[in-house]
Formats: structure tokens, sequence, C-alpha cells
């Protein structure tokens, strides 16, 4: 656990936490499994002006878990009713977990209505990305006109 008490598995196993905070304890036994995964933090960023034919950058931040393979491929995604706007290269990410935060400048097109950002993470043959419109108010930008 860290400082702001986030709590992470690296492993499969079971393990308890403990946590005090203004003299008040706890414990909890938490369940680590290990599985390929891709989970998307809230609190994405951008910057720019989102018109048509302007340059703006995208952020994306969250966690990512390789436990199939020794390796996998992270990458950001973008695009537009139209299809896709821009890929970021690949990041090799090892076994395991960790957090990522990842970025793409592009050139808004000008038929966008809105353009959509995606993490997609690569597994051997297995693509795991979570769509935008799970929570298309936290990943994606209108376009004004």
């Amino acid at each position: 656990m860290d400082t702001v008490g986030l709590v992470t598995g690296r492993t499969a196993g079971q393990a308890t936490v403990a946590a005090t905070y203004r003299g008040q304890q706890a414990t909890a036994t938490v369940a680590v499994t290990e599985e390929d995964a891709l989970r998307i933090a809230s609190g994405q960023a951008h910057q720019g002006d989102f018109t048509p034919g302007s340059t703006v950058t995208m952020w994306l931040q969250g966690y990512y878990s390789v436990a199939s393979a020794e390796t996998g491929r992270l990458s950001l995604r973008i695009a537009d009713q139209s299809g896709m706007v821009t890929t970021t290269p690949a990041l090799t990410v090892a076994k395991g977990g960790n957090f990522f935060l990842l970025s793409a400048t592009f050139v808004v097109p000008h038929n966008s209505v809105e353009v959509c950002r995606t993490a997609v993470l690569e597994v051997g043959s297995v693509t795991i990305a979570e769509s935008p419109s799970d929570v298309s108010g936290l990943r994606c930008i209108p376009i004004r006109r």
C-alpha cells in the first residue's frame, strides 16, 4: 500500500492490508488474481482548442497487468466517428502490472464530431481495450465548430 492508500497486487495470492487513520484501525483480506487486464483511471486530461484543423493533445492514465506472457504491448488510440485518427507507437511492458500515462498529439480532422481515446493492451494474440463509450464523458471530446 502506498501513502495514499492504494493497494497494488504484484502476484497472485492473499494479503492482509492494515490501515490507520486518525486513531482508527482496520484490516481487510485482499485476494489478488493474475490476469491480463487493462483498467482506465478517471481524471483523463486534454489540451488544446478542439476545433477542426487544430493541434491538440490527449492523455489517458490507468493500470495494466500482463500475466499470460513475458511481455505485452501498450498503446493509445485516438478515433472519431470515421475511424482511427492516430495511434501511439506501442510500448513494450513486462510481465506483472504497473500504472501508465500515455499521450498523443494530433491534428483534429475537419469532419470530426468528437475524438475519443482508449488504451489498448496486446498480449500474444489477445487485444484488450476498454471502449470509449463506457465512460464517453471522460474519454471523448466534442469538436467545436
